[in-house]
């Protein structure tokens, strides 16, 4: 998947990779459990994602691709307001996923801010519902 990413070079967001993440609060964890179960009855591991169908697993929101992004923090943005800073942020993901050519379904976002060299906050976390190769939803929280 990483291979396939284009990088649209934003000014200030900058794409790092991609690393996958699980989400144990999905509504369908239930269909995990059944293949582990099916796995440990059929002798088979049960450690990692072998054997199990990981596409199967993202259309059901179990299984996220995680996009890793530093935010360079423009020079006159420096004191915005976080409401101002998090639009920029949207509007540049937002940019970036739409020019990807990823399938529909939820997409995990951690973003490291910085300023300059010097890492600042590396607690930004979003998720980002994508339908249609466009953006559709952005997600604070899975809760």
């Amino acid at each position: 998947m990483d291979s396939s990413i284009k990088d649209p070079k934003l000014p200030d967001l900058k794409y790092q990779g991609i690393d996958f993440e699980f989400n144990n609060q999905s509504d369908n964890i239930y269909l995990y459990n059944e293949i582990l179960e099916e796995n440990q009855s059929k002798g088979q591991a049960l450690q990692g994602m072998y054997p199990m169908d990981a596409q199967y697993l993202f259309q059901k929101d179990i299984f996220i691709p995680e996009f890793q992004f530093r935010y360079y923090t423009p020079e006159d943005k420096k004191d915005q307001l976080y409401d101002a800073y998090l639009k920029d942020l949207e509007s540049q993901l937002k940019e970036f996923f739409n020019n990807q050519p990823l399938p529909s379904g939820l997409y995990a976002v951690k973003i490291d801010k910085y300023e300059g060299d010097k890492l600042v906050n590396n607690s930004g976390g979003y998720y980002v519902r994508i339908a249609n190769r466009q953006v559709v939803a952005f997600i604070k929280d899975l809760q």
